[in-house]
């Protein structure tokens, strides 16, 4: 009987998001609420958002039309008021991602708001009580207790969401890891009530999936991608209350293995980096696949074939009783050490051990440590002055022997301020002071400067000059002549919104070719200038800190005419 209950939980929360999800998705296109392409996205068109509305509510539906036809025939050996509980704390966070995806919340009012409902399970009893037998004292086994179920609950909540970064990644290991515990529960006489939630959730993102599986017709949102990662922890903490054992609080973290390591790397890149934990950046495990020329379903399906491998896992540890729990552990640090070393995260422990040593000397750190130590502190800069202090420096650092950087007012659709450095700057300052005059003086589009030319295109692209002479008739001659280099580059700084600006670059005094890791270096630069910018909203007041810069200069001038 059991059997036929949860096939019709997981039937009925399938069928009935099928039905729900365009609906949902011609709600979130009429009232325009849309997930917008920006640097971190890999979508190219706006995408409708709340698709986890039909998750949690196709989930609802079927736990409640089967509580209502099979109360008479079913027990519920789990504290139901604890799942209504978990229920109740479940929505808030859903309401918490509906007001993000409309109106957009903070950081720091997610956290809280993430905190605010982890506590509420926490006090009604859902807690982690690991280190019961271990302490004495009421009061440190509480503090224990909360803040080791507040660190789980907002670690599974904000896993599934940093994972959420491709068409159908975290629904399909929603619904792997969904699933899995819907099997443990099953297995469980304790827990089988509990296998009825897991399953109608399994269900739901499986039906979304058809919607959701690229090329994808609407997005979890963080409606969804919250709400699953906190029923995901919200579950398994249910589950880890019965049998306080290192397997049972092991399980549940290998079973979310992927979602788990990846956010694990970001927390420790973006600490090494100094920038904020809740920075979004395109370093993702599933961005490197990208990067490495895998197709966007293959590296979806590739990390679903790693879920399941970890769902195996943790399996195979439940059936065991946990007593292979150290061969487990030992076989998820593997993976995590190949996934860390093979997909390019390996130069972060270089920047960790310059990080401690404090007698590294300054020509022996390497190229990728100096890049992102000055990365991290680029990410401080506030003004475009200290922004482009920085960045010439990484400039320097990438091998690059002269730059300018341009900032774009959008409004006035021209060159508002024009950095310069070089080298030995010192020899051509007139000639740049030149250069910057008449970018400054050119419209949009051709005769004026690469830049120029660039931002008047309608997706602005790289553009890798291997001879000045193909820039005739496009660049104005005198720059061609007399100020540009052979070979240069020059690379868009785009925003959420658009164009922001550009970078270029050239080796002028030696000449030498261009190299491609030296763009893609580049590349990232302009990527990561155009969050601090958008982050500073510089791009809003950038036009009267220039003009206060230059007051303040005529004032010094006027002092120092006073003076003498």
């Amino acid at each position: 009987m059991l059997l036929y209950q949860n096939i019709y939980v997981f039937l009925s929360s399938t069928i009935f998001c099928l039905l729900l999800t365009p609906f949902i998705r011609a709600v979130s296109l009429r009232y325009k609420i849309l997930k917008k392409p920006n640097h971190r996205t890999v979508h190219e068109n706006p995408m409708p958002l709340l698709g986890g509305i039909a998750v949690a509510f196709a989930t609802l539906f079927s736990i409640v039309s089967f509580y209502v036809i099979y109360k008479q025939e079913t027990t519920w050996p789990i504290d139901f008021s604890k799942l209504c509980i978990l229920s109740f704390s479940g929505l808030i966070i859903l309401a918490l991602g509906f007001v993000d995806d409309v109106k957009g919340v903070g950081p720091w009012g997610k956290f809280v708001i993430q905190t605010l409902a982890a506590f509420i399970i926490w006090a009604f009893g859902i807690r982690l009580n690991f280190f019961a037998d271990y302490i004495e004292s009421n009061i440190f086994i509480n503090l224990f207790s909360l803040f080791f179920t507040l660190f789980w609950m907002l670690s599974f909540t904000n896993a599934i969401n940093l994972i959420d970064g491709l068409d159908g990644l975290a629904t399909g290991i929603s619904s792997i890891s969904f699933l899995s515990l819907g099997i443990i529960s099953y297995t469980d006489n304790n827990n089988q009530a509990l296998s009825f939630v897991c399953i109608a959730l399994a269900g739901a993102t499986l039906g979304f999936l058809r919607y959701n599986f690229n090329p994808a017709k609407i997005f979890l949102g963080d409606t969804g991608s919250l709400f699953l990662g906190f029923m995901l922890g919200g579950i398994s903490l249910l589950g880890a209350m019965k049998t306080a054992t290192i397997s049972s609080v092991t399980i549940p973290i290998i079973l979310i293995g992927l979602p788990a390591i990846d956010t694990s790397f970001s927390i420790i890149r973006r600490l090494l980096k100094k920038t904020s934990i809740f920075q979004g950046d395109k370093e993702h495990i599933h961005h490197k696949l990208l990067e490495m020329g895998f197709s966007h379903r293959r590296v979806v399906i590739i990390l679903y074939c790693l879920s399941v491998f970890f769902a195996f896992l943790a399996l195979y540890l439940t059936f065991n009783s946990g007593r292979q729990t150290g061969l487990v552990v030992l076989l998820f640090s593997f993976i995590s050490y190949l996934a860390f070393n093979k997909l390019g995260y390996k130069e972060y422990l270089k920047l960790l051990k310059y990080r401690f040593s404090v007698n590294e000397e300054e020509d022996n750190v390497p190229l990728e440590v100096k890049f992102f130590d000055l990365t991290a502190k680029l990410n401080i800069a506030r003004k475009p002055e200290a922004i482009w202090e920085t960045a010439s420096k990484i400039i320097d650092t990438i091998g690059f022997e002269r730059s300018s950087l341009h900032f774009f007012d959008p409004e006035e659709r021209k060159i508002s301020k024009v950095f310069s450095w070089a080298q030995d700057l010192d020899k051509i300052e007139s000639l740049m002071k030149r250069y910057q005059k008449i970018v400054m003086g050119k419209s949009l589009g051709k005769g004026g400067s690469i830049v120029s030319y660039q931002l008047s295109q309608k997706n602005p692209k790289i553009l890798l000059v291997r001879s000045k002479e193909e820039m005739k008739g496009i660049i104005c001659d005198e720059i061609l002549k007399n100020i540009a280099a052979n070979e240069f580059v020059s690379v868009p700084i785009i925003g959420r919104n658009g164009q922001l600006g550009a970078i270029v670059a050239d080796k002028y005094f030696t000449s030498k070719p261009i190299k491609q890791e030296e763009v893609a270096m580049l590349s990232s630069l302009a990527a990561q200038i155009a969050v601090i910018i958008e982050r500073n909203q510089l791009t809003k007041n950038l036009n009267t800190v220039f003009a206060n810069v230059a007051k303040r200069q005529q004032n010094v001038e006027a002092q120092k005419n006073l003076l003498y």
